[in-house]
């Protein structure tokens, strides 16, 4: 079942599914090479499996790329523990497309954490409207806790 296809980009939004899991480690470490700051990727892959487990996940694929994108959610308390889009597939409506069908699938606010350093991340939801949760506990990897509108 297709949630969103993105006819000029060629990209389809859908849940995930087995076959799917290849592509999504491939995209996620992919984009952990970009934060230097994240120095074990073998620990960062086995959480994110262990989300898989747990958690629904929504997948961006295209016809010739595979996988360029993906979330992992609860949808009962409206956190979102993965947000992915390869570098290549960025500024195509792939991250805002996952933001509204995390939107759709809960009825709590939209939660997620932002590594500090990722200033692009960051903005990126501030100009979403996200804001940074005042009182959210600061955890060791120096994430910060936004909401959503």
């Amino acid at each position: 079942m297709d949630l969103t296809f993105h006819p000029s980009a060629g990209w389809t939004l859908r849940p995930a599914g087995p076959a799917d899991f290849n592509g999504i480690s491939q995209v996620f470490l992919t984009c952990l090479s970009e934060f230097p700051w994240r120095s074990a990727p073998r620990r960062e892959l086995m959480q994110m499996e262990n989300a898989l487990l747990s958690g629904e996940c929504f997948v961006v694929t295209e016809p010739r790329a595979g996988v360029v994108g993906f979330m992992i959610m609860d949808a009962v308390s409206g956190y979102i523990s993965h947000l992915f889009v390869d570098a290549d597939w960025r500024f195509c409506g792939i991250g805002s497309s996952l933001l509204q069908v995390a939107r759709s699938v809960t009825s709590e606010p939209l939660k997620l954490d932002v590594d500090h350093q990722n200033t692009g991340a960051l903005r990126a939801y501030q100009a979403l409207g996200w804001t940074e949760v005042i009182n959210a506990q600061k955890n060791a990897r120096g994430q910060r806790r936004l909401i959503s509108p």
